[in-house]
């Protein structure tokens, strides 16, 4: 993987967590453009470092294990803006 490749990737989270954003920015949403932006990059960043360390390694379903714990934990912080948004919270 070679710098423009890496750098690639990052323009292209950034355009689409921005995409993302700017659709929850327009009606209105909580966790709008910045904290989409920042989620996606930090996915790509994640991913890439993942890649890049097990480079030399002869195994390929690594990569997913070394990016589990990152998609667990987007999904238990995303809703805390929505929630935090609220007056009350009803389950």
């Amino acid at each position: 993987m070679n710098l423009l490749e890496i750098a690639l990737k990052l323009i292209l989270a950034i355009g689409l967590g921005g995409l993302i954003g700017l659709e929850r920015e327009l009606s209105q949403k909580p966790a709008g453009l910045r904290t989409n932006i920042l989620i996606c990059l930090g996915s790509t960043m994640m991913m890439i470092l993942s890649q890049l360390s097990l480079q030399g390694s002869n195994s390929s379903g690594d990569t997913m294990r070394v990016a589990a714990p990152l998609s667990l934990e987007s999904a238990l912080s995303a809703p805390g803006p929505s929630f935090k948004a609220r007056e009350s919270f009803t389950a």
